[in-house]
């Protein structure tokens, strides 16, 4: 797309960006994060710029906390039509990057069976052979797609690809025929097969990444995408599925594909992240960190156990769901502080902090918060297209006394947005990796989803199925964390998750913390009286 005038990619910005910039105080002379636009928008954003503007854009420059509309229009404008396909291969061998080591070390029960899927709604009459040479093309263009992983007994585990000239793409897609058995009976089929795939996946046959497309004929059908966690993190799946739908269409259109190129490859990142872990830059983190460190993280059981982390199984997960109404979630997303406005991900986090504080009686609570990953201050790289599990969790001191700015301030104030903990954690040389691996690992660790509805649901996948797959983990798989807390908008509400273990807290005292949470997420500056965990 080229040429137009500056309010035709003002109008499309607006529109990517979504819901946050429809608000009749915006400004596009204001800096875009003083507005509530948040690291997941803007990430976002880079993917779309590049395919609709041809305009490729460093996530470094996005992230700019002095970026406003204004500047952002006048960027695409000037690069307009300008971006090509940049590669970044790494075939491997390599080291795990942070992320995968740490959950890798963790982790007791079956690694193969840890993934995420998503179940979609086919257009009626889409055919195999599109969705097939589509599903082909991805894995062709995404290299953690094809990923391998080199378990070395003894040895840290390394990871490959196999090459997409050599392997067999075929074996990623698959086609199952259920036309003529009715809505019901065909969806009974789909949920089993779904079943099925999650199980089935192979770390160390390469094996990590599988489309099956149910064929429903004349009616709508089913896509089932399943990936291995190792393989992609939240921000991939916007570019998979925009993908699929570019190269689908291509295909029916018996086009080639006007896709750019991934960029700089997850392999290659990885790479990249060890390295920087043994620099001087790295090393000067080392104190932010064990500050950090240095702070509660345990929280209350209601059934002790000596080692709770060994009881904390998939099998024992449970899960609670706090629903904000749709004037709480307005509220939320609006919050602002002497005339700024505060990303809901703090607002909810501080009122976290406070919830978790309260329970163990402290006034500082250390949790993991998990986070983008995808800092590209730390090398030349180029990761706005790039599939791959990036997301770190980073641990964040969180205090009562300093009130929503104080926590707003530490989040500014992390080092390259935590990347350099897990590095130097893992990858570090021996007096500060043992530093902070010596650390207690946090019992409650917080992610901010963003919104659902910014899924890229096109012509081809029309809709996310209503029913989704269940059994993402295996029985034994080890959960990170005793508590684990999910916040994501849908339709316009926010929704927030709290998984814990049955083994180790009764439901009572998960939904008494959840409502607390929701009451001061609404009011942040309030502090009410304290409570305690119940059986």
């Amino acid at each position: 797309m080229t040429g137009g005038d500056d309010q035709r990619v003002r109008d499309r910005l607006v529109e990517l960006l979504g819901h946050r910039l429809v608000t009749a105080e915006f400004d596009p002379a204001t800096a875009l994060w003083q507005q509530g636009v948040d690291s997941l928008d803007l990430i976002r954003l880079a993917r779309s710029a590049e395919i609709e503007f041809a305009a490729r854009i460093a996530l470094r420059e996005l992230l700019d906390p002095d970026l406003t509309l204004d500047a952002l229009v006048r960027t695409v404008r000037a690069r307009e039509g300008t971006a090509g396909g940049a590669g970044g291969e790494l075939l491997g061998p390599v080291v795990f990057a942070p992320s995968q080591e740490h959950a890798w070390d963790m982790q007791r029960g079956g690694r193969d069976h840890w993934n995420q899927s998503l179940l979609f709604r086919t257009r009626p009459a889409v055919r195999g052979a599109t969705l097939r040479t589509a599903v082909r093309g991805l894995v062709a263009r995404h290299q953690s797609l094809r990923l391998r992983v080199e378990d070395r007994p003894g040895q840290r585990p390394r990871q490959t690809s196999w090459d997409a000239e050599d392997g067999d793409r075929d074996a990623v897609f698959h086609q199952v025929d259920v036309t003529g058995l009715g809505e019901r009976r065909a969806g009974e089929q789909v949920l089993r097969r779904a079943e099925r795939e999650q199980r089935e996946l192979d770390l160390a046959a390469g094996r990590t990444f599988r489309c099956v497309f149910f064929d429903a004929g004349d009616a709508p059908g089913w896509l089932l995408v399943t990936a291995h966690q190792l393989t992609v993190d939240l921000m991939s799946w916007p570019i998979i599925l925009a993908d699929l739908e570019h190269l689908a269409a291509a295909a029916e259109a018996g086009a080639e594909p006007a896709l750019p190129g991934e960029g700089t490859s997850a392999l290659r990142w990885a790479a990249a992240v060890a390295e920087y872990a043994r620099t001087p830059g790295a090393e000067a983190e080392l104190p932010w960190w064990t500050g950090v460190l240095d702070t509660p993280a345990a929280v209350p059981l209601d059934f002790p156990h000596d080692d709770p982390h060994r009881a904390n199984t998939g099998a024992t997960a449970e899960i609670h769901v706090e629903r904000f109404t749709r004037e709480q979630t307005g509220r939320l997303l609006t919050t602002a502080v002497g005339g700024e406005r505060v990303p809901p991900a703090t607002v909810l986090l501080h009122a976290l902090g406070e919830v978790l504080a309260t329970w163990c009686g402290t006034d500082r609570f250390r949790l993991d918060v998990l986070r983008h990953g995808r800092d590209e201050d730390l090398a030349p790289v180029d990761l706005g297209r790039t599939t791959g599990w990036f997301t770190v969790s980073v641990p964040v001191r969180l205090s009562r006394a300093g009130g929503l700015i104080g926590t707003r301030d530490h989040l500014d104030g992390m080092p390259h947005g935590g990347v350099g903990y897990g590095a130097l954690r893992h990858h570090g040389r021996p007096r500060p990796s043992g530093r902070l691996r010596s650390a207690a690992r946090s019992d409650v660790s917080f992610d901010y989803e963003g919104d659902e509805d910014a899924l890229p649901i096109g012509e081809v996948l029309i809709e996310v199925a209503d029913e989704q797959p269940t059994g993402i983990t295996a029985a034994d798989w080890s959960r990170p964390h005793l508590i684990e807390v999910l916040a994501m908008i849908s339709d316009g509400e926010l929704r927030v998750e709290w998984w814990y273990s049955r083994a180790l807290h009764v439901p009572a005292t998960i939904r008494r913390l959840a409502a607390e949470h929701r009451r001061r997420a609404c009011r942040p500056e309030t502090s009410p009286e304290p409570h305690r965990s119940e059986r």
